[in-house]
This record gives structure tokens, sequence and C-alpha cells, in this order.
């Protein structure tokens, strides 16, 4: 089933009686444009309407595409903001049987309506009055303050989130990347508006520091604008403030930090040379909003920068033997430097909820400025998301045996020797498609082999997993209920035990035969993805300084050494399959290898590339793969260096896994395709199509015989290697 489009809300609203369970909005009455349809602001993720109910004006949020864990989130921040007390906040409620759309019930969000101005069309009226800038930066900067006392960032701090009231006071709306302490570690489920965020801004950075920089660039904006209004004429073009996307992402060359660098005010001045030198850092990296606007009351603004810890001194590291149990170890060095910034997908932002006190009827609709009439059209313009896509109702089908595909298998090379020279000829061997699996309503997160190969289970954005006989691919179980979705599978063959990790860290563990043995939510506050080691002893989960991780007994609980001494937050952690080594990956494209259990720094490197996927391991762990962009490295564990770069992707690559039998590795693209490559030559072996999205997963059996990938369309390949 398909979530409701921007038509269908637009015809269900139109009989409130009917389409609203809610009291106060069923007797309520809709406001229409000159047409006498219902007015409507369309973004990417919703389409918003204003209502008169019985309690006064309402904006009603209709989702138009599911995002994982709403509910949820919205249940938790309605609780926490509940108990403050901010003037910037605006009352709303979740509600889950929201409205009818033909038939089914979705859920819609409630929120007072705000009379007022967008940000940016009230900095439009007052652009030339010096006053009332000064006065507005100053109000913003009491805003941030009192958010980060309660430790509330709103995630999203842009000109349409932002309104202005008659009475000149700021008002905050569209919560659904708001961040507030009872979400723990969890991910930002959207990246905000590019023009007002730092270029290397991930779904993994989310706390409450995540306004530091839209907070500065929009601080340092109304400085600006009230010291020398003509700024504004120059660089406003009705989506941002002063600055751009391309400002951030190069600072350097950009022309509206040139302009601020250049400014007659010199603080304003030195906070463009912070906003500049932090897009060349990393996003943890930002400097606190507060702690710069204090350096600026005592005149020491030129000694505030990025937050980087420095390089680590190289130190002497004792020499490892290939066999992790022998004790013997090689003399190696670690030392760390900084990458270089890239380039952020352009976001689309989500329309406020606003009622214009001002007369705007040359720009438009009645009352409503222009860009809220762009945001109609450009709000069907595809939103940069995570590789997910948006899950629909799961269904229960009947198992059934998965269909083999009339083309021929395809020859290809390959060579089953992990230890020959690199000009070593690899053999012939051949790559055919088994099959599809259907079932997930989800994209596929993960996947996991047990036996030989046995089964084969999945996890999907559907919250839900599936065990399938992986020789005649038959639906065997399918385990529901599960609150929040599966981002990692693992089968523990010593325990014939299935964990999954979910996507608030908590740990469900069941048989193969799918019966809950046991819920773990001892690390659901970790910030960062939470890793499993292969033979069940270990978990890997966030420390309390997010630059340090601590290793505990998965049997006991109890705590088994901390990995301190990164430079950077820690994104996510991976086993190598014989659970001796760590791989730590930072959010300053920084990698690190741990042994396990001694707790010793093996290596690390750095690499020039964001948006990464989690290092995967060789079966004897002295390799890591990584995708980087489009292209595939292949990196040595013991040193750092580079053995192999796998280029030929036309799209960034979204999953990768090393046989742990055969002389190949795979890698699954936004490009729909799957490449084998020998990763002893770096020679691409064959190209695998089929998958009509991304390919999110790739996971081989432990005979190296069989591989399944995963996409975005929600469907499993099963894949046979001879």
């Amino acid at each position: 089933m398909n979530w409701p489009t921007h038509t269908d809300y637009q015809d269900s609203i139109q009989n409130p009686g009917v389409a609203f369970q809610e009291p106060t909005l069923k007797q309520g009455e809709i406001v229409c444009d000159m047409l006498g349809l219902p007015r409507v602001m369309s973004g990417n993720f919703a389409s918003v309407y204003e209502m008169r109910g019985t309690d006064g004006r309402w904006a009603i949020r209709c989702f138009v595409r599911q995002v994982p864990g709403q509910q949820g989130r919205y249940a938790r921040l309605s609780q926490y903001l509940n108990g403050l007390t901010l003037p910037y906040l605006v009352n709303f409620e979740y509600l889950l049987k929201g409205i009818l759309v033909k038939g089914e019930w979705y859920s819609i969000v409630k929120m007072k309506w705000v009379e007022g101005l967008p940000l940016n069309n009230f900095v439009e009226e007052h652009a030339r009055d010096s006053g009332t800038m000064t006065q507005l930066a100053a109000d913003w900067r009491t805003m941030m303050k009192e958010l980060k006392k309660v430790k509330v960032a709103h995630g999203d701090l842009q000109h349409g989130n932002v309104m202005v009231t008659p009475n000149k006071e700021l008002r905050l709306v569209d919560y659904d990347g708001m961040y507030a302490p009872v979400f723990g570690r969890g991910k930002s489920p959207e990246l905000g508006h590019a023009n007002f965020q730092h270029p290397r801004r991930t779904p993994d950075y989310y706390d409450e520091n995540l306004d530091n920089f839209a907070g500065l660039v929009i601080y340092t904006s109304f400085l600006a604008i009230a010291k020398q209004p003509e700024i504004f004429d120059k660089f406003y073009t009705g989506d941002n403030i002063l600055l751009l996307s391309s400002d951030y992402r190069d600072p350097m060359n950009g022309k509206g930090i040139t302009a601020l660098l250049g400014h007659t005010d010199p603080t304003v001045q030195q906070l463009a040379r912070i906003i500049q030198q932090s897009c060349l850092s990393a996003v943890e990296s930002v400097p606190d909003f507060e702690a710069v606007m204090e350096a600026m009351d005592k005149g020491t603004l030129s000694e505030i920068k990025p937050k980087v810890a420095p390089a680590p001194t190289p130190v002497t590291l004792p020499k490892m033997d290939s066999n992790p149990q022998s004790g013997s170890r090689s003399s190696q060095s670690y030392t760390s430097s900084s990458s270089s910034p890239q380039s952020a997908a352009k976001q689309i932002p989500t329309p406020a909820y606003v009622s214009s006190t001002a007369n705007k009827e040359s720009k438009g609709m009645p009352g409503w400025p222009v860009w809220l009439l762009g945001a109609a059209v450009i709000g069907t313009i595809a939103f940069f998301v995570l590789h997910k896509s948006k899950p629909e109702k799961p269904e229960q089908p009947e198992p059934e045996p998965i269909s083999t595909p009339a083309k021929p298998t395809t020859t290809v090379q390959r060579s089953d020797s992990t230890d020959k020279p690199q000009n070593s000829s690899p053999t012939t061997a051949a790559v055919s498609l088994l099959g599809t699996l259907k079932g997930h309503a989800g994209a596929i997160t993960d996947s996991a082999f047990s036996g030989q190969p046995g089964f084969l289970v999945t996890s999907a954005a559907d919250k839900t997993i599936r065990i399938w006989d992986a020789q005649n691919g038959q639906l065997t179980k399918t385990i529901n209920g599960i609150p929040e979705a599966i981002q990692q599978v693992a089968v523990v063959k010593t325990e014939n035990l299935l964990y999954g990790i979910r996507e608030d860290n908590v740990i469900e563990a069941f048989d193969l035969q799918g019966s809950k043995k046991r819920t773990i939510a001892a690390y659901a506050k970790s910030l960062f993805q939470v890793g499993l080691s292969p033979n069940g002893e270990w978990v890997a989960a966030g420390a309390a300084d997010r630059k340090a991780i601590q290793r505990y007994s998965l049997k006991s609980g109890s705590p088994g050494g901390l990995l301190a001494g990164h430079s950077s937050w820690v994104k996510s952690v991976s086993f190598s399959p014989d659970s001796a080594m760590l791989a730590v990956l930072g959010h300053d494209e920084s990698v690190k290898i741990w042994s396990i259990p001694g707790g010793q720094a093996v290596s690390g490197f750095n690499t020039a590339q964001a948006g990464m996927t989690a290092p995967e391991f060789s079966a004897d762990h002295n390799l890591v793969l990584m995708g980087e962009g489009k292209t595939a490295k292949i990196y040595n564990t013991k040193n750092g260096a580079v053995s192999q770069m796998l280029t030929g992707h036309t799209d960034d690559i979204k999953s990768a896994a090393f046989n742990p039998a055969k002389r190949m590795v795979a890698t699954g693209s936004a490009d729909k395709t799957i490449k084998i490559w020998d990763f002893v030559t770096g020679a691409l072996i064959t190209t695998l199509q089929g998958h009509a999205g991304a390919v999110t997963s790739l996971s081989f059996s432990s005979d190296g015989k069989f591989m399944a990938s995963g996409g975005t369309e929600n469907l499993v390949k099963l894949w046979q290697i001879q």
C-alpha cells in the first residue's frame, strides 16, 4: 500500500466531518483559497493545511511518506516538550489515527497555527531598519541559549521553519528533525535545508549541538545586514538569508562568504572566518554557538577555532602476526590527519506553517509570499535521503519458491587462493541468479547466512525479520512485532541464535525458528551503531565522551575495556569475521583498527571521502573493504596502506562484502548494479544486474558459494557462485 499523495489528502480534507476522528477537527473548517479549494503548502515530506477548529487555529501536517519510527519519535518528543516552558516552541499533538484517506487511517501532526511572517519575509521588510535587525540578532542569541539549556536542537533552522509574530517574537515550527535527550543515540530523520547546514552533515550526527552551524550562519547574517543593508539585496535569493550551500562546499571561494570576510564590520569578518574554518572541518567540530557569543563579548573571537583534535603523536605499536592468538606483534606507527571537505547533497526545505500579516498580493496568492507557492512545485522534486525507501504496510504472503531466471549464467574469472602475488592469473567461474525472494515491504537493511548455507536471514525497514530456506527460497518464518526497524542481523552458529540490532540499538535474540529468546536494551542510548562480534561474545557500544568505545560481554553485560583516543566522534563499529579485530569509523573519515580482546591499537588510516560504508573485514582480518563514494578501497589492517582501488560504479556504493572462501569481494551501488572483483589484482570479474533500486545489503555464505543482495525495491536476490 502506497502512502497518500498530496492530491489524496486534498480530496479527503474537504470533508472534515468524515476525514477526521479528533472532535475539534471533525467539527472544524478548512481554510480555502480564492477558488474554494483547501489552501495547502506542499513539500517533499508533507502537505500542510490550515484548520479552524472549535479550540482555535491549527496547522495540520499530513505526511506523504512514512518516516521509520515516526510515531515513537513524536510521542517521546511531545512528552519531553510538555515539561518545558520555552516561548519559542509551539504546542502540537501527534494523532496516530489522524485522517481518513481512501478507507485507511493515517497519522498527522496537529500544531498550533502561528500568526506572523516566515523569517526571510520579515528580513525582507526590515533589512534597512538597523535597530530591528540588531534586536533580531539579540533575540536569536537568546533563543539559542534557552534551547541549549534544555538540550534541544531544532535540526532544521532555516527561513521557512522560523516565524516572527506581529510582536516580533520568534517561533519555531516543523519538528520532524528535532533532537531531544529522549531520543538517545538515534539518527537524524532529515538533513535540513542545504543553504543553512554544514556541508558534511550526516544522519549519524544527532545531538544537542545540531544547531550550532545553522545558528551561527543566521546570527552572522542578521548582524551583517544590520551594519550593511545592501548586502541583503546582493545575496538574498528568496531561499536563504545571505549564504548558500555553494558557499559551504567551497568556503575559500564562495561569493557570500567572501563578501562577509570583506564586510565593513570587524565582528562580522571574524564570525565569517569561523564559519569558513568550520566548513573545512568535520561537522562535529563546529564551535559551540554560546561559546562564540561569549568570545564576541570579550573581544576574543580570533581565538575561536573549530573543535578539531590534533593528530595523535605517532606511537610504536607491537608487532601483529597474522595469527591473532599468537601474541607476536610487528612495529607499526599510526598517525591521523584531517581530510578534505566534501560537497553535501542538495536538500529541499519543508514549507513552514504561516499566516501572513503583510500584503503580498503582488507576489502570488493573497496573504502568501511567493516562495510558499514555489514550494508546491519544488516539493515534488526528489529529496536526498538515506538509502532507505519508504516502507509500506507489511503483508504476509504465502511462502513461495524462488523463480529460476531464463538468462544463462555469466562466465567470470576468479581464483580461490588469497595469497598469490599481485600478477597471478585468475581462473574461471560462473555467477548465476537463482531467484528473487519476495515478501518484505521496506528497503532491505541486512542479511546473513547460517549453516552451509542452510538458512538466509534478512531484515528490512518494514520492522520484520524473515528466515528463508536458502536451498529453495521458501519463506520459513516471518518475525513481526519488532518496535523499530532492524539495521543489522547476525547468526551466532555456536548458539544457533539469530541476533537483530534495532535502529534504537536494542538487541533482539531469536532462535532459528523465530522464537524470541532475549531482549537487551542496555545499549539503547549509544550515540552510534552498536556492533556485535560474530562469536557472540562481545558488544561494542558508545562511551560517554563519544570518542571512545566500550566493550561489553554479551552474556554477562560486564565491561571488557575502553578503546579510547579517537580524534573524532565515532560513527560506526565493525567486528572481523573471526572476532579478533574491531574497526572504528569516525565522523572525520578516519578509521582505527583495534585487536580484540586485548584492546591494543593495531593501525589507523584516513580517507578523503565523506559518506563511506562501514568497514568490512576479510576472513583473515588482514584487509578492510570500504565504499567511498563511487570507489571501493581495500586497506591493509597492519599498516593502513591502500592495497587496491576498485573503480567502475557510476553512483555511490551502498554495500560491500568479502567472500570468506573465494578471492573476491562484492560491491553494491545506487547505480542498481553489483560488481564482483578480484581483491588481489583489483580486476573487475563481472557486473551483475537485476535490482531496480540501490543495492543496500550484500552477504556471502560461509562456503563462498552463495551471495544474497538486497535493495531499496524491497527485494532480495540469491546468487550462486560456481
